[in-house]
């Protein structure tokens, strides 16, 4: 339990931290939400039509986000924050419960203000 507590704090972009860690970490939950998206959406032929709107969602993102553009756009972080949890709970129900980082992210999703309280 402690191990999961403490990859969950080193995935999480806490407010706290410096601009560009935050930044990097919001990229990084950004793509391992995307691509358990895309995992999902390929074994479920019959998406139901709340993972096509997530899929939309998605594609409205900046195709080119990096660090430095990130750490000037706290909106988009929060938009992509906020995709990545939708995403997570979405797809544990429609493909079941996620394992590895995505089973954390899901956790996070449930109630990230308790990951900022520890």
């Amino acid at each position: 339990m402690l191990d999961t507590s403490r990859h969950i704090l080193l995935l999480y972009p806490a407010f706290d931290l410096a601009p560009r860690v935050r930044a990097e970490r919001v990229l990084a939950v950004r793509d391992l939400a995307r691509q358990r998206l895309t995992a999902c959406s390929s074994s479920s032929p019959s998406a139901p039509p709340k993972l096509a709107a997530v899929v939309t969602r998605w594609d409205q993102l900046p195709a080119e986000l990096t660090v430095g553009k990130l750490e000037q756009q706290p909106d988009v972080e929060q938009s992509i924050l906020q995709l990545a949890w939708d995403t997570e709970t979405l797809t544990a129900q429609v493909c079941g419960p996620p394992s590895g980082d995505d089973a954390l992210l899901l956790r996070i999703a449930r109630n990230p203000a308790a990951v900022e309280q520890e």
